[in-house]
């Protein structure tokens, strides 16, 4: 028989640390794991999923009085017994925070996913086309 083929390779993790100041933690998160932390010139994108023994409305509101708290806008859907999706939106969407809770006969599981959206930096100014011509 031929060997097995080799395992996938495993997913890309990111520390924890890498998460911006500004993205909200959960008190009692356990299996952390960051897949995805993207840092570009005009957006910072990224996730991160954790379980909690909590119910996922607890971690919803827990979030949201975080997120209102630093003058984000929230609108929450509830699914009735499964759980439920949060997002909040600052300063008109150029920061979002996305939280997600699902249980189902079992922990709570949740993801949390954010964006900051950043203003492209000013082009240099061109001296030399608003001056005038130099005399001597």
């Amino acid at each position: 028989d031929p060997p097995p083929p080799p395992p996938p390779p495993p997913p890309e993790h990111h520390d924890p640390s890498e998460l911006p100041a500004w993205v909200p933690r959960y008190p009692t998160a356990s299996d952390l794991e960051v897949p995805m932390a993207r840092t570009a010139p005009r957006a910072i994108a990224g996730a991160y999923t954790f379980t909690t023994t909590d119910e996922p409305a607890a971690v919803l509101a827990h979030y949201q009085r975080l997120l209102e708290g630093a003058g984000y806008g929230i609108e929450r859907q509830m699914v009735p017994g499964h759980g439920g999706r949060l997002i909040a939106l600052l300063d008109g969407g150029r920061r979002n925070v996305n939280v997600a809770a699902s249980s189902a006969d079992g922990p709570t599981k949740v993801v949390v996913q954010y964006q900051e959206r950043r203003q492209p930096p000013p082009p240099p100014e061109e001296e030399a086309a608003t001056a005038g011509p130099s005399g001597g």
